[in-house]
């Protein structure tokens, strides 16, 4: 996680003016490293129990409340830094560019807006043939107790995202889309800054 956490402040450059919201925050586990060289940080999640347990590690600038990706609890441009990490392969493709859309929204014009950790359809089979994901994936097409065990798996319903369509689903008008490769390959970053 610490070299997440250093990546993510190489894409965002966050300082103590900043005033940050990390959506999908899950239980909070970026904040505890991110936020104190920040001057805010929010934190919104679906899940009350995510919610009370990033709260448990209190720093005196975070925040987290319970929110949608797709219907941001928040007023247009509360934050100079957006972060949507690790979070979008639990989205339909529809509800990405809404959660994408509610981040530039709630975002300054001269912010910065880091959508992380996608997994690329690209590299998935790869993916499936180095991992145990792959066999996992096989066993969909059995008509078995197997079958229901890896539908019910949440990986099951990952979604993968083309690099080009991210560009051109993400970018606007305001908001041009730079594409970082990750190493291993499986995942990329999409950094939005401003034209």
């Amino acid at each position: 996680m610490l070299l997440d956490c250093q990546r993510i402040d190489r894409f965002l450059d966050f300082s103590s003016n900043d005033r940050v919201l990390d959506v999908c925050c899950g239980n909070g586990i970026l904040a505890r490293e991110l936020a104190p060289s920040t001057l805010d940080w929010s934190g919104c999640d679906f899940s009350r129990e995510m919610i009370a347990a990033a709260s448990h590690h209190r720093i005196a600038n975070e925040r987290f409340l319970i929110g949608l990706s797709t219907r941001l609890p928040f007023k247009d441009h509360s934050f100079s830094k957006v972060l949507v990490y690790a979070c979008l392969q639990y989205h339909t493709t529809k509800d990405a560019i809404t959660a994408v859309s509610e981040a530039k929204r709630v975002c300054v014009p001269w912010g910065r807006i880091l959508v992380g950790d996608i997994p690329d359809v690209a590299q998935k089979r790869a993916f499936d043939k180095d991992t145990a994901f792959g066999c996992r994936r096989r066993l969909v097409g059995l008509a078995s107790e197997a079958k229901r065990f890896v539908l019910s798996q949440p990986r099951a319903k990952d979604t993968w995202f083309d690099r080009e369509w991210v560009s051109r689903s993400f970018g606007d008008r305001r908001w041009q889309v730079v594409i970082s490769r990750r190493d291993p390959p499986y995942r990329f970053d999409a950094l939005l800054a401003p034209r």
